[in-house]
């Protein structure tokens, strides 16, 4: 095997958006507006090694920035619960892969690949206190010049949007055994964080689920004590 340069530990400081979700709410069969959910790209979960022998497992977490459309003045939906977990796929087979493997490629029926995939569950989060910000006007003005084009089932447009962002941490067990993230032509192992977020909207009798996954890289590094 030939020799390699011991890893640094990389400043991953830029962030950008790796998912985004929209759902329409609906209530007593009309249309009340459109939530939409966009995650950051979270910071990478870092195995350290240090010169004492001991290894460290950094923290992480995953910024969610939500945003309701209101298509006929209605107010945004209660958030009520976001609950997390860990998805951990070892993808392998006996021919090489053409492109990095995915949970999708596993739904075809190919008997020379396989996956072994399993979950942790994380933290779960009470977003019932979380309050809404109300956008300016002008904000829903300029998204409704630009968005035209899409109007709701109801026939009218969007009125008032609001936002809000939150912050779910990605706090590992420490029993859970972690490998870096690697792909090779037969072998691979990827990470994910799933999230179900729960909400109710006003005079729906039950609640609906936003359900994102969002991929999640473990690196390894040394560190000097």
């Amino acid at each position: 095997m030939p020799a390699a340069n011991t890893p640094k530990c990389p400043d991953y400081s830029t962030r950008y958006l790796v998912h985004e979700k929209q759902s329409e709410c609906r209530s007593v069969g009309r249309t009340l507006g459109n939530l939409q959910v966009a995650a950051e790209e979270p910071r990478p979960i870092q195995i350290s090694s240090r010169t004492t022998g001991l290894n460290t497992v950094s923290t992480s977490a995953v910024q969610l920035h939500l945003t309701f459309d209101s298509a006929t003045n209605a107010p945004p939906p209660q958030l009520c619960k976001l609950r997390s977990k860990l998805e951990v796929a070892t993808y392998y087979g006996t021919s090489p892969w053409e492109d990095y493997p995915t949970t999708e490629d596993m739904e075809c029926s190919n008997t020379d690949r396989e996956a072994c995939i399993t979950t942790t569950p994380l933290q779960s989060l009470d977003l019932t206190s979380t309050q809404w910000e109300k956008l300016p006007t002008f904000y829903s003005a300029t998204k409704d010049s630009a968005d035209s084009a899409s109007v709701s089932s109801s026939g009218t447009s969007s009125q008032h949007s609001y936002t809000v962002s939150v912050t779910v941490p990605v706090n590992l067990p420490e029993e859970q055994a972690l490998v870096p993230t690697f792909h090779s032509c037969l072998v691979s192992r990827t990470y994910a964080i799933d999230l179900a977020l729960s909400y109710h909207v006003p005079s729906a009798i039950c609640k609906s689920t936003m359900n994102l996954r969002i991929p999640l890289e473990v690196g390894f590094c040394i560190r000097k004590s």
